[in-house]
C-alpha cells in the first residue's frame, strides 16, 4: 500500500485522481474514459486476429472448417465492455448475438463516443476482409437490435428457452466459477450440433516472468489465499474432462507451452496429478471435435 500511494503522489494530480478512482472502480469494470484511452479495447481488429488465428491452428491440426454465422444465435462468455465477438458475428449474419459477463456496464457499449474511436474500424476492417455486406449504420442498427448482454454469471443470466449454435470465449473459462456447474449450464443452452472454441490461459495472469510463477510452489487453496480468486486453477485434463462430463463432444489443441523462467519447486500435489506437458502448458483451444 505505501509503494502504490508513493506512486499515486508522484503522478501529474490528474493522472493520480484518474488512478486513485481506477482502483476504486476495480471491481465495477471501466468507465467510458477509461475505455476510450484503452489500446486494449479500442483495438477494432482484435476479435477477428483472435478468431482468425485460433481458426488457423484448428484448420491445421484437424480440418478445422471455418464457423459459419448465417443464421446463427452466438453466445459468448465473458465479452469484456464493447460486445466481445458480437460485431463480427453480427457483421457476418448472426440471426442474434448473446453476451454473459458479469462486469459488462450497458451505459458504455454502445455509447456514441465509441462510434468513432471503435467501431467504425470495425466495420472497416470487416468490410474490406468480407466485402461490403450492409452498410454501417445498418450493422451498427444490429449491434442496438440483434445483441443482448447480461451482466451476470452463466449460472446467474436468464436465458431459459434460448438455445445457441455457436458458443465462443476468449480467456474466460480460467475465471469462472463453479466450472463444472457452469460448462453444464452451456451445455443445456447448445442447439444440436453446435460448434464452439474457448481458448483457454492457463497462466497466473500477474505481470511475472514465468507465467506459472507462484502456482506450483504452493497448494491450490494458499495460492488462493494469497492472490484471491481470479483463477480457478483447474489445468489442462480437467478442463477437457468437465467439457466431457457436460456432454460435450470437446478436444483440446494446444496453443503453445511455456517452459522458460519456471525456477520454484513443484509440489507434490501438482506434479502427482499432471505431467509437465500439462503444468506448462500456456494456452489451449477447447472445441467442437468432428467438425
Amino acid at each position: 500500500m505505501a509503494n502504490l500511494l508513493r506512486r499515486i503522489w508522484e503522478l501529474p494530480p490528474r493522472d493520480a485522481i484518474r488512478k486513485a478512482l481506477r482502483r476504486v472502480r476495480a471491481k465495477k469494470g471501466y468507465d467510458l474514459d477509461d475505455l476510450l484511452r484503452s489500446s486494449k479495447h479500442m483495438n477494432s481488429q482484435l476479435f477477428y486476429n483472435f478468431l482468425s488465428r485460433y481458426e488457423s491452428i484448428l484448420h491445421r491440426s484437424h480440418g478445422w472448417d471455418a464457423l459459419v454465422f448465417e443464421g446463427q444465435d452466438v453466445l459468448e462468455v465473458g465479452c469484456g465492455p464493447v460486445l466481445g465477438f458480437g460485431p463480427l458475428a453480427l457483421f457476418l449474419g448472426a440471426a442474434s448475438y448473446t453476451g454473459v459477463d458479469p462486469t459488462f456496464q450497458p451505459e458504455w457499449a454502445l455509447h456514441p463516443r465509441l462510434r468513432d474511436k471503435y467501431y467504425l474500424g470495425i466495420y472497416k476492417d470487416l468490410s474490406g476482409i468480407f466485402g461490403p455486406r450492409m452498410t454501417c449504420e445498418r450493422w451498427l442498427e444490429l449491434l442496438h437490435t440483434n445483441a443482448r448482454v447480461f451482466s451476470a454469471t452463466i449460472l446467474d443470466a436468464d436465458l431459459a428457452g434460448r438455445s445457441f449454435g455457436i458458443m465462443l470465449s476468449n480467456s474466460t473459462i480460467e475465471h469462472v466459477e463453479p466450472l463444472g456447474p457452469s460448462v453444464a449450464r452451456l451445455r443445456e443452452l447448445a442447439a444440436p450440433g453446435v460448434r464452439f472454441i474457448h481458448l483457454v490461459d492457463f497462466g497466473n495472469h500477474r505481470a511475472t516472468r514465468s507465467p506459472f510463477s507462484g502456482i506450483y510452489a504452493v497448494e491450490p487453496d494458499a495460492y488462493r489465499q494469497k492472490y484471491g480468486r481470479g483463477i480457478n486453477l483447474a489445468r489442462p485434463p480437467d478442463v477437457l474432462r468437465i467439457f466431457d462430463e457436460a456432454g460435450f463432444s470437446a478436444a483440446m489443441q494446444p496453443y503453445y507451452w511455456f517452459r522458460e523462467f519456471y525456477d520454484e519447486p513443484i509440489l507434490p500435489y501438482w506434479s502427482n496429478r499432471y505431467s509437465d506437458d500439462d503444468l506448462f502448458l500456456k494456452c489451449a483451444i477447447v472445441f467442437s471435435a468432428g467438425r
